[in-house]
């Protein structure tokens, strides 16, 4: 039988079901490593950063990095 396998469900039904018993946090975690198998992603995600590089700010940057950790501190409860 397979890993995540529930008999009745297809394996992307039961991975599904798994990943909405999961806290955000591990969902993060999830995606991070889903992100990582796909090449294509990671690649878009590097590009978008070195487009992005520099267009804040210092008060800008402080600004969005506070609203990222207040966003993910609120998450993981």
């Amino acid at each position: 039988m397979p890993i995540g396998y529930t008999p009745g469900m297809t394996l992307v039904e039961s991975i599904t079901r798994d990943l909405h018993c999961l806290p955000n946090a591990k969902l993060v975690e999830v995606a991070r490593f889903i992100s990582e198998l796909v090449p294509q992603v990671a690649e878009r995600q590097r590009e978008a950063l070195a487009e992005s590089y520099g267009c804040m700010d210092d008060e800008q940057g402080e600004a969005f990095e506070q609203a990222v950790l207040k966003e993910a501190a609120e998450a993981e409860h």
